[in-house]
């Protein structure tokens, strides 16, 4: 039996149940989202206009490190004083946080003066109008005079955005501030980001959990001091990074996270927020078990100003990538305003890959997200769906005496892949081809086929600008290929290398 239907028809259905992410964790119970909203609540009040030095306090996560953190070594008997001040600013003996307002959404085209009111001698000072914003992201950057393990250097920076939405709560009518999720960033690698869509079990003021040496951040949802995949991070967990205390030692591990990555954190390395007692979360972390208002308070300053900057290159090259000026940036956009969910997405969340495909002769390959423009994520699996589209490829030798020649013309697969992310992962796709038949000496004629190919994917870092928009991979694919079902016309191992995530 020949089949040349072409085989995304018949994925079609299967493809109907995949979720387009960011995806919000759906719990198995009858709780209404009001409870969500009340829950994740840090303020309330009916003044429109509040500062940014009042919301970051409010907000403010708690920190929770790992017993041998190389940066506060003999805390036991001198105290926790990380994270630090940056070393161009003031000296102090406390932790320090920095924040800023990322960005901004409204749905009102209005004068942005409205909408923010810059503080004239202190960034923290300025205050937004809570009448006309909707959404706004709030960051929190962490500084480390040190960075330990594979690739140690002087001078640390991580951060954690949160997605703040406003609204007015039903009930009284006041202005109410919600988190709608929280992003612990890791490595500076889109895909490696530790997402925290917020629900009633999540326990605010948030844990942030710090990796060991290399600073990455991750949501603790319930403050447990340990992380569990697909709780603490409830999407695109096969990608997240989680805590990998690990590699502080120097030995990579990019795969999948396993639970023996992470070291158990106690009580006594917690760092606390700077909470006001008025805050309508006090109550609960007054009485938290952890003992959170007797542990070191960090102290919150807003992110310097590009006239601060250090004379020291690396650092403030480092200071310079988090985009010190100019923030925030405020977007007038009803439908951005109104979406509440999402995450600040960097250049690389719609990756695409261009690779050169090796078979029997040489060929290309061009790789994108399913729906080309946004990334599908398989349901169950964690993984994603792909499309693979190929050329040039296949058998091009047509000989007088030869009774079956052919050549691959174009081919079409949709793929699922297991990460994005990770160094090794599997890969199964299923599709069609038109291959150039000369079944009759040399007649051509072009049939369609069948097409299946299954193997694994081989990623390593790269930095570099390219075509690629500055892709974060490099990707070797050995896989093996069939062509036609029942009986299978031809088979072969194909090799494809290129940049990219995919």
């Amino acid at each position: 039996m020949k089949l040349t239907a072409p085989c995304a028809f018949i994925l079609l259905p299967f493809c109907a149940f995949a979720q387009n992410v960011p995806v919000t964790k759906v719990k198995p119970d009858s709780t209404s989202i009001a409870d969500i909203y009340h829950n994740s609540t840090v303020w309330q009040g009916h003044v429109a206009s509040i500062s940014v030095e009042k919301i970051a306090a409010y907000a403010a996560p708690v920190l929770w490190f790992s017993p041998d953190e190389p940066n506060m070594k003999g805390y036991q008997k001198d105290g926790i004083h990380i994270p630090e001040a940056f070393p161009f600013e003031s000296a102090t003996k406390k932790p320090v946080v920095y924040y800023k307002i990322l960005s901004i959404f409204t749905d009102r085209g209005v004068d942005q003066q409205l909408v923010y009111k810059p503080g004239q001698a202190n960034r923290g000072a300025s205050a937004m109008n809570l009448d006309l914003v909707k959404v706004f992201y709030l960051d929190y950057y962490f500084y480390y005079a040190s960075e330990l393990g594979l690739g140690s250097h002087p001078h640390d920076i991580e951060s954690v955005v949160m997605k703040m939405v406003v609204d007015k709560n039903p009930a009284n009518g006041a202005y109410r501030i919600r988190v709608e999720n929280v992003n612990g960033r890791a490595h500076g690698l889109y895909w490696y980001n530790n997402l925290h869509v917020a629900d009633i079990y999540t326990k605010f003021p948030v844990t942030v959990l710090i990796e060991e040496g290399k600073h990455a951040s991750c949501p603790d949802a319930n403050g447990d001091g340990i992380y569990t995949p697909s709780y603490d991070v409830n999407v695109r967990t096969n990608d997240a990074w989680g805590i990998r205390d690990i590699i502080r030692g120097g030995t990579l591990f990019s795969g999948a996270y396993q639970s023996w990555m992470t070291k158990l954190r106690t009580a006594a390395t917690i760092v606390s927020p700077p909470l006001p007692g008025d805050s309508p979360l006090y109550d609960e972390f007054a009485t938290d078990t952890r003992q959170l208002t007797e542990k070191p308070v960090y102290e919150l300053r807003p992110f310097p100003e590009a006239g601060q900057l250090t004379a020291d290159k690396h650092l403030q090259d480092l200071v310079k990538d988090k985009k010190p000026v100019k923030w925030p940036a405020i977007k007038t956009s009803k439908k951005q305003a109104n979406k509440i969910r999402g995450i600040p997405e960097d250049e690389n969340r719609h990756p695409i890959t261009l690779a050169y495909r090796q078979e029997e002769n040489g060929g290309l390959t061009y790789i994108a997200p399913l729906l080309i423009v946004k990334n599908v994520a398989a349901p169950m699996t964690g993984g994603w769906f792909i499309n693979k589209f190929y050329a040039g490829s296949g058998d091009y030798s047509v000989e007088k005496n030869n009774s079956h020649g052919d050549k691959t013309v174009f081919g079409h697969l949709v793929m699922h892949m297991s990460s994005a992310s990770r160094w090794v992962d599997p890969y199964v796709g299923f599709g069609y081809e038109f291959n150039d038949y000369d079944e009759r000496k040399n007649e051509r004629h072009y049939k369609m086929d069948f097409a299946s190919e299954f193997g694994f994917k081989i990623r390593f870092n790269l930095k570099m600008k390219s075509v690629f928009r500055r892709p974060k991979f490099l990707g070797i694919r050995i896989g093996y290929r069939l062509t036609g079902f029942a009986p299978i016309k031809e088979s072969g191992l194909v090799l494809e290398i290129g940049a990219g995530a995919w």
